[in-house]
């Protein structure tokens, strides 16, 4: 998240501001999605000693991705 968040103030500094404003669009959207398969790569494990594995590692996983992505926009 520390990386993800560090990105958002980059491209927020460099963006013009139209195209900041889609991505942001497009981050809420992605929140939104990140949120929604988190919760179903939980559904077998609730209530289970795994389940915050299962969890943290999916929500890790996709924000990774999203970090490569906005790292990207930036070059």
């Amino acid at each position: 998240d520390g990386a993800l968040n560090y990105l958002w103030g980059e491209l927020k500094n460099v963006l013009p501001e139209k195209e900041f404003e889609e991505l942001r669009d497009e981050q809420r959207t992605w929140i939104a999605q990140k949120e929604e398969a988190v919760e179903t790569a939980g559904k077998e494990f609730e209530g289970g000693s795994l389940y915050t594995m299962v969890v943290n590692t999916e929500a890790a996983t996709i924000t990774e991705k999203r970090v490569y992505e906005l790292f990207e926009l930036l070059k």
